[in-house]
């Protein structure tokens, strides 16, 4: 990270209206973010449950899983949700979560820059790049009070061979403020407010992803035999992708914008005890204009120069946002394989090609982002790869 200047933030989040316990917010007006949520779950179940356990999936050796790649590859890509390989045409009766397979990649150049190559599915499994897959149910989200902006919120699961992600993608269209933003995030992690089909109760988000892991234990991997660790930590990108009025500059920012956004980047557990420059990471060296704030698995985007509506800014914003959270979630799944991984003392070969793949990634990615940057800084990470380093190589 680079610093700013020192600041004083005590890390609290306040939401009040009362005008003396805050000053003057940024005036900008947000007219379309970003909000992507992620959990992680790793299982070892397809290279260590024995041969009697019921696999729908074929996940644990490299053949089994490029066979299904080219399969999902051939009914659609990855921006064509329509088509996609029909989970019960191809397993024999639906899922119960599961609908369609589809790749990750697209033929663009993160894709390219991330594999160092074209992308194909050959070099799916050496790169240990997931499966997409979208979900049979539809979901809402009920805003909180005063919220008038449009919430589309889009759910689907990144499929790896040791483990998935619920993914929940929402798009927020119409005019919002900072502050409704912050709330509307609060309202997600802290509210039961996802409304699943067109029945029933509005469940909290945690017992949504809950709810999908279970659909994606049977659909997937070893039923009730799998044994998965995670699911309760996430990863938050948000990103500003279109504003009118004034700016979110960092020297626009008081003390109560500063936090709001602290808190944005992590919205469970305690607040960070790191000041708001201690997070910052500056996209363009000494510009306040174009930054990003992380802190752990959470990130803040404001793109400036990509905010103005000229040539294809949005465009290529939207891939910049996409790409801050598939490359983390993608480093925080190799963290959590390695991590499992390595407590295993017999591990079968097509393991050890994905444990070599995942060290790979994140002691020498091919394409770096700040996102991405911002977590091989993570204490726990720089342990994990130390400790990998310091084993002797016949382990």
């Amino acid at each position: 990270m680079r610093p700013r200047k020192s600041s004083a933030c005590d890390g609290t989040f306040d939401l009040s209206h009362n005008k003396h316990n805050r000053k003057n917010l940024p005036m900008a007006t947000l007219t379309e973010t970003r909000i992507e949520i992620a959990d992680r779950h790793t299982t070892l179940c397809h290279f260590t449950a024995g041969k009697k356990t019921k696999r729908v999936m074929m996940l644990g050796n490299s053949d089994g899983y490029n066979g299904l790649y080219d399969k999902a590859a051939a009914k659609g890509d990855a921006k064509d949700e329509a088509n996609g390989l029909d989970y019960a045409s191809q397993f024999g009766s639906a899922g119960k979560i599961l609908a369609k397979l589809l790749p990750i990649y697209k033929n663009t150049k993160y894709w390219k820059r991330y594999l160092n190559c074209d992308p194909f599915t050959a070099n799916i499994w050496r790169a240990a790049l997931p499966l997409h897959a979208t979900i049979s149910e539809r979901i809402e989200v009920t805003p909180p009070a005063g919220f008038t902006a449009k919430i589309g919120p889009a759910p689907s699961v990144l499929i790896y061979p040791f483990g998935w992600s619920t993914w929940v993608s929402i798009r927020i269209t119409g005019e919002h403020t900072l502050e409704q933003l912050a709330a509307l995030e609060e309202h997600l992690f802290t509210q039961k407010c996802i409304q699943v089909g067109s029945a029933g109760t509005p469940v909290a988000l945690q017992s949504f992803l809950d709810h999908v892991g279970e659909g994606i234990r049977a659909d997937a991997f070893c039923n009730a035999e799998t044994r998965d660790a995670g699911g309760t930590n996430k990863a938050v990108v948000i990103t500003v992708l279109e504003k009118h009025g004034g700016s979110l500059s960092l020297g626009a920012l008081d003390d109560n914008a500063q936090n709001m956004l602290k808190r944005m980047v992590r919205p469970e557990g305690a607040p960070s005890r790191r000041s708001f420059d201690q997070l910052v990471f500056h996209v363009d060296a000494g510009s306040d204009l174009n930054y990003m704030v992380i802190d752990e698995l959470g990130r803040f985007i404001w793109m400036e120069r990509l905010l103005s509506p000229e040539d294809r800014n949005h465009q290529w914003l939207n891939c910049y946002h996409h790409n801050s959270f598939i490359s983390l979630v993608q480093a925080w799944h190799f963290e959590g394989l390695l991590t499992e991984g390595g407590n295993l003392k017999l591990k079968p070969k097509p393991l050890e090609e994905l444990l070599a793949a995942a060290k790979k990634g994140l002691t020498s990615p091919t394409f770096t982002n700040a996102s991405l940057k911002g977590f091989l800084e993570l204490s726990k990470v720089k342990s994990l790869l130390e400790s990998l380093n310091q084993k002797p190589k016949s382990q």
